[in-house]
């Protein structure tokens, strides 16, 4: 299954800045940024957990665990999901909140990659965008490279967030 909702990612305003070569028709920019989307997030799956998947792991468990409770106290046929009310709120808005809350928390965790192979990956990401700096070459396999190339290729909700912030201020 792919997880898509909330989860993906985006190349950011200062990617494009880069990515972009010198008096490239737009449309054809767009089509390259495309092609780029699935090898640069399997560059970034790629590497080891880092603390949001882990977090998202950790809500997804709870929420899970929840759901699946108020699910099966549905399914025996009491009515008490529907008349038993915590805070003002009955069970069934309980069961759809944290049903909610599992989908989110579910997409933001990537897929796991079998085979460890940076170089392979970031090559393909190279082949769409053109983009390699020298300090990259022969490190993709490096945390520092992997770090800067985050910079660039960052989770949507994050790149939208980014954006309102600077409206505001």
């Amino acid at each position: 299954s792919k997880r898509s909702s909330l989860g993906p990612r985006e190349w950011t305003l200062y990617a494009k800045w880069h990515l972009q070569e010198y008096n490239e028709l737009p449309h054809f920019f767009e089509r390259r940024l495309r092609a780029s989307l699935a090898p640069a997030q399997n560059y970034v799956n790629q590497f080891p957990m880092n603390l949001s998947t882990i977090v998202a792991q950790c809500v997804a468990y709870v929420s899970g665990a929840v759901v699946g409770a108020l699910l099966i106290l549905s399914l025996t046929g009491s009515r008490s999901v529907l008349n038993v009310y915590v805070g003002d709120r009955s069970l069934i808005w309980y069961l759809a909140v944290f049903t909610a809350i599992l989908a989110v928390s579910r997409s933001m965790i990537p897929e796991s990659i079998d085979i460890f192979n940076p170089h392979e990956a970031m090559a393909e990401v190279v082949k769409h965008t053109h983009y390699c700096p020298v300090e990259w070459r022969k490190r993709f396999h490096e945390v520092s490279v992997r770090n800067a190339f985050g910079d660039m290729f960052k989770p949507t909700l994050q790149v939208f967030l980014g954006e309102i912030l600077c409206v505001i201020t």
